[in-house]
């Protein structure tokens, strides 16, 4: 196990652990992550355990969990650039289990915050989706919000089949199932009604929205 003792013993209680000679303040709350005893004086003045040099691990080095006080090999601690080794203080499993607990006790408001967010970002949560349907069906690629929105402007935000303005839905042209890709080159928007109809076939009907519009195929491209 790597040695983690880095405390001079001549450092009286009630001053900052790095050695800098002033004094700590109370903790206000229990800590365990960062050792904090409530009511006891904290080890560090904010900021001062970062002057500290970082300590450097060996291969096959172990360190001890400060949840389950269980010694562990490093790679049971989950990276973290701002501590002295780059590693957490708890183990993964300590982790996971607190924020098991966490949501259970906090699942109602979890919930308002992430319905909240949904229902002012409809159109993200939709490119959310879409993303995560490409890859579940294996599609290669990602359509950002942006991406889509962009595509969107470049149509008038119409149906590039019929021009209908209503329930428009993001196509490929070449469908994922034929081995298209989930990219903005490979997208156009239909109306349900067109997607429907279109299925699983390969039909691009970019072409034919800009000849309604009277735009060489040359400059809707740019």
């Amino acid at each position: 196990m790597h040695d983690h003792s880095t405390i001079p013993e001549s450092i009286p209680y009630g001053y900052c652990h790095c050695g800098c000679g002033e004094k700590t303040t109370l903790a206000p709350q229990s800590f365990t992550e960062r050792g904090w005893v409530r009511g006891e004086p904290i080890k560090y003045v904010h900021g001062h355990n970062t002057k500290l040099p970082p300590i450097v691990y060996e291969p096959g080095d172990t360190k001890v969990c400060v949840g389950c006080h269980m010694e562990q090999p490093l790679t049971s601690f989950s990276k973290h650039k701002r501590t002295r080794d780059g590693h957490l203080a708890k183990c993964k499993s300590c982790v996971a289990a607190y924020y098991r607990e966490y949501y259970k006790g906090n699942k109602q408001k979890h919930l308002q915050r992430t319905n909240g967010w949904r229902e002012n970002n409809k159109d993200a949560v939709r490119a959310i989706k879409r993303n995560r349907q490409a890859r579940e069906r294996k599609g290669i690629g990602r359509v950002t919000l942006a991406e889509w929105e962009g595509v969107l402007s470049r149509f008038n935000g119409r149906c590039a089949k019929c021009g209908s303005d209503e329930n428009i839905e993001m196509d490929h042209v070449i469908p994922l199932a034929r081995g298209g890709t989930h990219s903005p080159d490979n997208i156009q928007p239909l109306c349900a009604l067109c997607n429907r109809r279109k299925s699983v076939k390969t039909e691009d009907y970019r072409g034919r929205f800009y000849s309604n519009l009277g735009l060489p195929l040359d400059e809707a491209a740019d």
